[in-house]
């Protein structure tokens, strides 16, 4: 299914034809074609003050447990001196006080500038000589790694780089998007990571260390239960990394993350 098919319900017509009723006629057969049923309810559940929008809106953006920073896209340099509990104050001002803001210049807020925490690419794409950078990332994060999604890994399977300094979580699991992707999940477990896949599990090198002070660790792990998930962030021994997609918790269902959540094991 379509993300918005799940939305669509007996009077998603009658809601389609009162917003094509307000464009000039010209523009209503493209626009037809562009609105298929369920997709304004889910612009409208994911809104400011909706279901879902409201929820969101309360999340972090990024979360450090145990020295591991965890988020959607990945922490620049230019973002990573802000530190995980400013970037995700200004990103929930950009999206709920100052939300009129960021619709004028959309490009030039934190949720969704390209060096951003939700579009950032560099830790994948950059070569190996960016390495010295990595090292400045985290020490101003004061973490050891960073677990990361948005990019869909090249080998379909969960990676690192930088000497375990940073984790591709992204394996392509929504086929919708990615074809020949596979549905995966990051156990962090007594401090040994594995990546789980349908048919195996595979050890994870992630990189060792001190990591901060416990009040440190639990910056921006803020509990994060949904409108229709049951997923706690906290500090865990043992936990499961699992992709969600809007803050709804989906083992092998979708990658398309806003962050990697941390769940407790499942028996």
């Amino acid at each position: 299914l379509a993300e918005y098919e799940a939305f669509a319900a007996s009077g998603s017509e009658a809601l389609r034809e009162r917003f094509l009723q307000t464009l000039k006629p010209a523009e209503r057969d493209e626009a037809l074609k562009q609105t298929p049923l369920g997709q304004i309810e889910m612009r409208q559940a994911f809104g400011r003050d909706g279901e879902y929008g409201k929820w969101l809106r309360q999340l972090p953006v990024t979360v450090k447990i145990n020295g591991i920073v965890f988020v959607h896209g990945g922490i620049s340099p230019a973002v990573a001196p802000l530190g995980c509990s400013a970037i995700n104050d200004q990103v929930r001002r950009e999206l709920t006080s100052d939300l009129d803001k960021t619709r004028t210049a959309p490009l030039a807020s934190l949720a969704a500038r390209v060096d951003g925490p939700l579009w950032y690419r560099g830790l994948t794409q950059e070569p190996d000589a960016f390495a010295p950078q990595v090292t400045d990332i985290l020490s101003k994060l004061g973490a050891r790694a960073i677990v990361i999604g948005h990019t869909v890994s090249t080998t379909g399977r969960i990676g690192t780089r930088f000497d375990g300094r940073v984790v591709q979580l992204d394996t392509g699991m929504q086929r919708a998007y990615v074809p020949n992707g596979r549905a995966s999940a990051l156990e962090i477990r007594r401090g040994e990571a594995t990546a789980i896949y349908v048919d195996r599990r595979e050890p994870v090198a992630i990189a060792k260390g001190a990591g901060v002070s416990d009040e440190e660790d639990l910056v921006g792990a803020d509990p994060c239960v949904g409108p229709r998930a049951s997923v706690t962030s906290r500090r865990w021994a043992d936990t499961l990394v699992r992709p969600y997609f809007f803050g709804v918790a989906a083992p092998f269902d979708t990658t398309r993350t806003l962050a990697a959540c941390i769940v407790p094991p499942m028996s």
